[in-house]
């Protein structure tokens, strides 16, 4: 990994690490950690994102879209939930919305509660029935962790909290 070694803006390291973690790649860092700016620490020590990397599945992700200047990468993970990358690949100077459904993104069409790993805001859920929107700086990443939520009459649960549908 080159975060922090001043070849990468910020939006281009967090999708480097995106990226990696989708592959279930290596995490080797080449930044001299005396001189590191704290923003490209705080990517190299985000907890889900290194959970992410190294799911005890082991299963190694796949680019599964290309289009509309997006690439979105989709790996399984082993509590059955699933990692996805949507990377702008635009260098305009606007960032883009970009709509998407599960076919696309290449996940079973279930209700999702979604966790973004790079921003700390409340999780969202997304039902099979409608498209995903988000928007992405150019050369920029949008990191989710999408968990089914599972049916329980009216209530879909996660993990031990509800979904709201």
């Amino acid at each position: 990994l080159i975060i922090g070694n001043f070849g990468l803006s910020l939006d281009q390291a967090r999708v480097q690490m995106a990226v990696w973690s989708v592959l279930a790649a290596p995490l080797l860092m080449s930044v001299d950690l005396a001189t590191i700016r704290p923003e490209f620490k705080e990517i190299l020590l985000n907890k889900d994102i290194i959970k992410v990397d190294q799911d005890p599945l082991g299963k190694q992700g796949l680019r599964v879209w290309n289009g509309s200047n997006c690439e979105i990468w989709t790996r399984e993970l082993v509590d059955g939930s699933y990692a996805i990358a949507i990377v702008n690949l635009r260098e305009d100077g606007a960032p883009y919305t970009l709509r998407v459904n599960a076919h696309q993104m290449k996940i079973p069409k279930q209700t999702y509660k979604v966790k973004d790993l790079y921003e700390d805001e409340e999780s969202r859920v997304f039902n099979p029935e409608d498209n995903f929107e988000t928007r992405i700086n150019p050369t920029g990443v949008r990191f989710y962790k999408f968990t089914k939520c599972v049916s329980h009459g009216r209530r879909r649960r996660e993990n031990g909290s509800h979904c709201v549908v």
